[in-house]
C-alpha cells in the first residue's frame, strides 16, 4: 500500500502553481493553497507564516489582470469565509470570501444596497477591498473599500 500511495503522491500530487481567470500571470508559491473557514483558521495560518518567516496572500475568485494575486509564500483562498450578518445598527458584516453577487442579493432582501459596484459580480468582498475594485459614479466614491465602516484584523 505504501508504494502505491507514494507513487500517486509523487506523480499525481496537486500543483502549487495557480493563475487568474486569464491563465496569466502564473503564480509559483512555496506552499499549497490553504482554505480557512473561520477567523481562527486565518490566525493559525498567519502565525505559521510568522514562525516560518514567509508571506501570506489572501485572495478570492482570482479575477485579476495583474500579479497582485501572486505570492511566494502561502496562498490563502478566502471563499469559505462567507458569513453575512445584518447588525442592529443596519450595517452589514461580511466575510472576506462573500462574493459581490451574494452580498448584493443579501442586501437587496434587507432593503439595503451598495452605492456602486463593479460590473463583475463573482469577485469577493475581501478581494474587492484588497485590489481597489470599483464601480462608476459621478455622485459617490466608486470603490467598494470606500463603503467599509470597519475592518477586522487577525493580529493585535
Amino acid at each position: 500500500m505504501f508504494t502505491i500511495f507514494h507513487f500517486i503522491f509523487e506523480y499525481f500530487s496537486l500543483p502549487k502553481k495557480y493563475s487568474s481567470y486569464r491563465k496569466i500571470p502564473e503564480c509559483n508559491p512555496s506552499d499549497y493553497f490553504r482554505y480557512p473557514s473561520s477567523l481562527q483558521d486565518v490566525l493559525d495560518i498567519v502565525q505559521e507564516a510568522i514562525a516560518r518567516n514567509t508571506t501570506v496572500k489572501a485572495f478570492g475568485s482570482r479575477h485579476s489582470q495583474t500579479d497582485i494575486i501572486c505570492t511566494d509564500g502561502i496562498p490563502v483562498d478566502t471563499m469559505r469565509l462567507n458569513w453575512m450578518n445584518l447588525n442592529p445598527d443596519n450595517s452589514v458584516t461580511l466575510g472576506a470570501g462573500v462574493t459581490l453577487h451574494d452580498a448584493t442579493t443579501f442586501l437587496k432582501f434587507r432593503g439595503r444596497a451598495f452605492k456602486t459596484t463593479p460590473a463583475y459580480g463573482n469577485i469577493t468582498i475581501g478581494g474587492a477591498i484588497g485590489t481597489g475594485a470599483h464601480g462608476s459614479s459621478l455622485i459617490h466614491h466608486s470603490s467598494i473599500s470606500s463603503q467599509v465602516l470597519r475592518l477586522g484584523h487577525t493580529l493585535d
